[in-house]
């Protein structure tokens, strides 16, 4: 027996937050999925982190301009976002995380990673 897909008025929304970091040497896309991921729960908790539904989209993560989009649920968005300038260590190198902003779609966010 097949589940029947869910309606689109049920799904969660969904934002997309493009990000930039900044650092002295170049970081991995690992390193920055990870450490965005335990900011996210230790500011939020497990409970939160899950209702947030983040996702580091790693196919649109630039390691030479190390610009990257996250995808959230809609109702996270700003949580997502205070968990990004919390980040500071990567890897061992000191680091800035920053928004560069969100989107409802995807090729929108595309723009602000350039």
């Amino acid at each position: 027996m097949k589940l029947k897909p869910v309606i689109p008025s049920l799904r969660e929304k969904k934002r997309y937050v493009a990000f930039e970091v900044i650092s002295g040497r170049r970081v991995p896309f690992r390193s920055v999925s990870k450490a965005l991921w335990l900011s996210l729960l230790s500011l939020a908790g497990d409970l939160g982190a899950s209702s947030a539904g983040m996702d580091v989209l790693e196919e649109l993560y630039d390691e030479s301009s190390q610009r990257g989009v996250v995808r959230v649920s809609h109702t996270a968005q700003d949580l997502v976002k205070a968990s990004m300038v919390l980040v500071s260590n990567v890897d061992g190198e000191r680091v800035i995380m920053k928004s560069l902003g969100s989107s409802g779609i995807l090729a929108k966010a595309k723009v602000f990673v350039g």
